[in-house]
């Protein structure tokens, strides 16, 4: 009987560690020091430039998005062949965010982007999903003008204190 439970609490506490592993992963974990790692390089937006990232403004021509009441997100940079492209790829997002009101100019992060035409004719009809968070849908009619899409953020060159992968950042603004 000894033995039984024994072995009945030693596999609870490996299920206990599995499952505290994967919320880890879910949560971040190794994930987000991948995309750290490969980011590093943009924390100059003169590297980002040199590989075909430029200004990615909204449908009137604003660079810098702000909400006074939520924070910013800072000016996107976008390269043209990762954006429209239909894929999420965890090292290679579509949108670097920078503080261009700092000097020298700031990277704070990522931006994650797909349609959703493009993503539900190669994925089906559940949003993208990173980090253990579903993409969040902007529809059609948005400050871009463009079609919609999902799209998350990841907060990595400035803490946020709302949440790494809030849209927006309450330290950042315009």
């Amino acid at each position: 009987m000894r033995a039984r439970l024994a072995v009945a609490v030693a596999a609870a506490g490996a299920l206990v560690s599995v499952a505290a592993a994967q919320a880890s992963a879910e949560q971040g974990g190794q994930h987000i020091s991948d995309l750290r790692a490969a980011t590093a390089k943009y924390a100059s937006l003169s590297v980002a430039e040199g590989e075909g990232f430029g200004v990615v403004p909204d449908a009137a021509g604003v660079t810098c998005i702000h909400d006074p009441a939520k924070g910013g997100m800072g000016t996107h940079f976008g390269p043209g062949s990762r954006i429209g492209d239909g894929e999420i790829s965890l090292l290679e997002p579509e949108i670097l965010l920078y503080d261009l009101t700092s000097t020298p100019d700031r990277f704070l992060g990522v931006e994650y982007t797909v349609f959703v035409a493009d993503w539900e004719a190669n994925h089906g009809s559940q949003p993208p999903k990173l980090f253990g968070k579903k993409f969040t849908l902007v529809p059609a009619g948005n400050r871009y003008g463009i079609p919609a899409f999902y799209e998350q953020h990841v907060w990595l060159g400035e803490s946020n204190v709302v949440g790494l992968l809030k849209d927006y950042n309450p330290g950042v603004s315009c």
